[in-house]
């Protein structure tokens, strides 16, 4: 029998920062993990992410300046950088 999987509506998935590496050295990173399935309170939702990325960002290092959002569910990428 297959395990049914819940969609959860919107909610962050993970959110941290962590050291990567690259050429030129190691920098920090902030990295987050969001499933939006509910496009009709998706609004409410991203006011609540841009605070809890404010957060993060001021826990994290001075010298943080990349990040990495992934996205799961029913948002396209576009949506998500236009809203």
């Amino acid at each position: 029998m297959r395990a049914r999987m819940r969609r959860v509506a919107n909610s962050i998935h993970n959110l941290k920062t962590d050291w990567y590496e690259n050429e030129t050295g190691e920098f920090p990173a902030i990295v987050m993990g969001l499933n939006i399935n509910d496009l009709q309170s998706v609004d409410l939702f991203l006011d609540d992410v841009v605070q809890e990325f404010i957060y993060e960002r001021m826990r994290s290092p001075p010298d943080t300046a990349n990040m990495t959002v992934t996205i799961a569910g029913v948002m396209t990428a576009d949506t998500f950088r236009s809203a």
